[in-house]
Order: structure tokens, then sequence, then C-alpha cells
């Protein structure tokens, strides 16, 4: 049986791998490793994501407010 390189598991699509490889201990046993990477804000998370009935988590994170910056911004033309 081949297995998989070390590195990959680290990895979401290695996480995905393994939870589907428990064939016969259905979503129960997937569920914590669905968990795992459901947060993450990509392709897989947003599966994993579905796969548990959550919302997607975008990671919004709003800018700082930087004065000089917008001020820089709004003093150019077009």
């Amino acid at each position: 049986m081949e297995q998989m390189p070390p590195s990959l598991p680290q990895r979401p699509v290695g996480v995905l791998a393994r939870s589907r490889r428990g064939g016969n201990h259905g979503d129960d046993a997937a569920a914590p490793l669905f968990a795992e990477i459901a947060g993450l804000r990509d392709f897989y998370g947003y599966l994993a994501a579905d796969r548990l009935k959550q919302p997607y988590n975008l990671n919004v994170r709003p800018s700082a407010l930087d004065v000089a910056a917008q001020t820089a911004l709004s003093n150019q033309p077009g």
C-alpha cells in the first residue's frame, strides 16, 4: 500500500484525503478533520464548511486607518 508523503497531511488536501480514508466510519469520524480546515479561506476550506453546513470564514480584516495615505491618494488626479 502506498503511503502519503510526510508533507501531505499538513496541507488541506491531505486532511481531506485522510478524512476520505475512513469510508465505513461515516461523516461523524470525518467531522473533526473537516472542522480543522473549515475556517480556511480557500477551495478546501469552503468544501469542508459546506460538508459541515457552516458559513464560510472569509477572514475579513479591516485595513488600518492611515490618514496620510488617504490624503496622498485623494490628491492624485484620476
